[in-house]
């Protein structure tokens, strides 16, 4: 697979351009702050009753549930309020600054954890782990995504399920990030534009940002990157893991995935035995 094998000076290359944009910082540093102003429309609570769903499709009543790459914890969040046991992990200290401001004003207890996925460190704990909003594509190169993997597995306690989202290579090559609302009157503006190279399998998108408040403006940008995975290699990994794949759907359905798909998702469980 082009770019994709540790060594490869080529993948080096673009693991260090992926941690950080023309700021020098990691990608979800500057846009920490206005994030879940960015996010606002996104249905978190809908996003809920389809994870239920889907493990309710395979008779799973999990109660100690890890978010990896939480964000701004508002999924986190979520589950602790319907009941669950919840720990977000981000690999942005800013994003987690911002979760656990979020938490605090609600008053919930939720640990929220400074930790990459792919040298996460838990002992078995959990029989649920989630990681939404495909990112698991910001794992760029198969090894580093096999690692995240075994990661999730050893921290999975036996009978645990794994569900994740991931932009499909359709989604990178058609480009959707490339959006803006520069026409509109919102105080936070934004320009994106995406452009995939098909080699490499990797979407670059530059994000240019500008704030209005107070009569003043602050303009930055952030360069993201993520990478397209073929579903049934993704299968393949979480097998190699040691997960059995209990399904992969086309996203916001039980229905399978398929070559139309621009959003898959994984249910994958950890064996008892």
């Amino acid at each position: 697979m082009a770019r994709s094998e540790q060594g490869d000076p080529r993948v080096e290359e673009d693991l260090k351009r992926n941690q950080a944009g023309t700021t020098g910082l990691p990608p979800f540093t500057l846009v920490a702050e206005v994030y879940d102003h960015l996010m606002r429309s996104i249905p978190y609570r809908w996003w809920l009753v389809y994870v239920e769903e889907l493990l309710a499709k395979f008779e799973k009543r999990p109660r100690v549930a890890l978010d990896l790459a939480c964000g701004t914890g508002s999924f986190t969040l979520l589950l602790r309020e319907k009941g669950y046991e919840a720990v977000g992990v981000d690999y942005s200290e800013g994003m987690l600054i911002t979760a656990r401001k979020k938490a605090g004003k609600r008053g919930i207890s939720v640990p929220f954890v400074l930790q990459d996925a792919v040298k996460l460190a838990f002992k078995p704990s959990f029989d649920l782990v989630v990681s939404l909003f495909d990112s698991l594509n910001y794992i760029i190169g198969a090894q580093r995504l096999q690692s995240a993997f075994e990661r999730v597995f050893e921290a999975c306690l036996p009978g645990a399920t794994f569900i994740f989202d991931v932009n499909t290579i359709r989604a990178l090559e058609l480009e959707l990030f490339t959006q803006s609302n520069l026409s509109t009157s919102d105080w936070l503006k934004y320009n994106w534009v995406s452009r995939y190279d098909p080699a490499a399998r990797i979407a670059t998108i530059k994000m240019d940002f500008k704030v209005l408040r107070d009569g003043q403006e602050f303009a930055f940008q952030e360069i993201h990157r993520q990478m397209g995975y073929e579903l049934d290699e993704i299968e393949g990994m979480l097998g190699k893991a040691g997960f059995r794949v209990l399904g992969t759907f086309d996203a916001y359905s039980t229905a399978a995935a398929h070559l139309l798909s621009t959003r898959a998702f994984f249910v994958a469980e950890k064996p008892d035995k």
